[in-house]
């Protein structure tokens, strides 16, 4: 992933969702009224479940709302709102024409795990000129790699100011990433968007990297569809190697086009709008990796019963990383999750990188017509490398939320943000 520099905020970043119905007894998704933030302002959002009926707020009641939002900080202090906005979630999901039998799902799954395929979908893309050439040639040509010399090495060594190899070598000549990138793709090397991110050296006219490791992933084709023969739609998931936890597990859709014996790769796109919760995902800027959209997803408890809610955090259509939950595997042990109460994005901290708190609703099993409140926190992890990408992640801190959760009598984003500006020296307001 290509890291884009970001102005370091200089105030808090905040997003929220706010629900008149804290502290009552389980709502049904129909009966909810949530509170989010637009354009600074808290607007009012009555919503059903199907999304039909909403309805706008006058300029009055918005202005009611934020005003009584500020004055909920016992610091005294407000806290600046940014502009926000329920994420457009793209539709993919194709499935027109004839559905491809178990057979020829099989063919297109070992199609896919090959050594020279799988790496076509560790990325997302519209078109193959956007295809990650550092993912597809991750583990050089295997097999057909030409020899390496004692020159070749001693002049890569050179370019990058080492004196040995650590790991494994590899070498790509100007010819063969042509020849692999036209049979694969149609295109040629110079067709491409974005470069190949090894070193070229010119008198060899060929591409050198190391690496120490495998981005080797196996990819199951679940579904199939064709309305020509010709171009095929496939609906492919990670492998899970036998573990089931309580995590949306993402899917892509994987679209090849037939080219003599063999497939070229199209388009790989993320299924993210596959169990959504549409009023509860939000296109939002997190410092310092710029615009996201933070994705909610509904638990499979079909499958399993105690599965909780998932959050995804995508980044130009490719899930960055994902909210682990409280318990292990993201499954509960004792109760049932009923609906989002509130989602706020704000640096707490004054890092730089944005932090993330939530809250949560929540039923015992043991007696569903009550509900509690869960508060989480979960801190921004920030680390840029020099050669281009970055370490980005979210992490949960155990801790501070159930402080909050057992403390808060109130449990509302602004109580929560006051108590941390009261324990946090570096916390401020605004």
């Amino acid at each position: 992933m290509k890291n884009k520099k970001i102005m370091k905020l200089p105030f808090l970043i905040l997003v929220c969702m706010l629900l008149s119905a804290c502290g009552q007894e389980k709502m049904t998704p129909d009966a909810e009224e949530t509170d989010y933030a637009v354009g600074g302002k808290v607007l009012s959002d009555n919503r059903k479940e199907d999304d039909e009926g909403q309805e706008k707020v006058d300029e009055a009641n918005a202005d009611e709302q934020t005003e009584s939002i500020e004055n909920d900080f016992t610091s005294g202090k407000s806290i600046e709102i940014i502009p926000a906005e329920k994420a457009a979630i793209p539709k993919t999901a194709y499935e027109s024409g004839r559905a491809l039998t178990a057979e020829e799902l099989q063919v297109f799954d070992e199609f896919v795990q090959k050594s020279g395929n799988y790496g076509f979908l560790l990325s997302v893309y519209d078109t193959p000129a956007d295809a990650n050439l550092n993912e597809i040639f991750y583990n050089g040509l295997g097999e057909n790699q030409d020899e390496i010399t004692e020159e070749e090495e001693q002049a890569y060594l050179k370019e990058i100011g080492e004196s040995e190899l650590y790991t494994d070598f590899n070498k790509i000549t100007t010819t063969q990433l042509n020849d692999f990138l036209l049979e694969k793709t149609g295109l040629s090397y110079e067709q491409m968007n974005a470069p190949l991110g090894w070193i070229y050296l010119p008198e060899y006219d060929a591409y050198y990297a190391q690496h120490g490791d495998t981005n080797y992933s196996i990819f199951n084709c679940e579904e199939g569809y064709t309305s020509d023969e010709k171009l095929f739609v496939l609906h492919v998931a990670p492998e899970n190697y036998g573990y089931e936890d309580g995590y949306h597990d993402m899917r892509y859709e994987l679209i090849l086009e037939k080219s003599g014996e063999t497939y070229q790769f199209k388009a790989n796109r993320l299924m993210m709008e596959e169990g959504l919760i549409e009023d509860r995902s939000f296109q939002v800027s997190l410092s310092p990796i710029g615009d996201v959209i933070v994705a909610s997803y509904k638990p499979n408890t079909e499958e399993i019963p105690l599965a909780d809610v998932s959050f995804s955090i995508i980044k130009d259509g490719w899930e960055l990383t994902r909210l682990y939950g409280v318990y292990t595997g993201n499954i509960r042990e004792t109760d049932v999750f009923n609906e989002i109460e509130a989602i706020t994005f704000v640096d707490y901290d004054e890092d730089g990188v944005a932090d993330i708190i939530m809250i949560l609703n929540y039923s015992p099993v043991s007696d569903v017509d009550t509900s509690y409140s869960e508060i989480r926190v979960y801190k921004g992890e920030y680390e840029d490398y020099s050669y281009g990408d970055y370490y980005y992640f979210q992490r949960y801190q155990p801790e501070i939320s159930e402080t909050l959760t057992t403390e808060l009598s109130e449990k509302t984003i602004s109580a929560v943000l006051d108590y941390l500006v009261s324990i946090l020296p570096s916390a401020t307001a605004g």
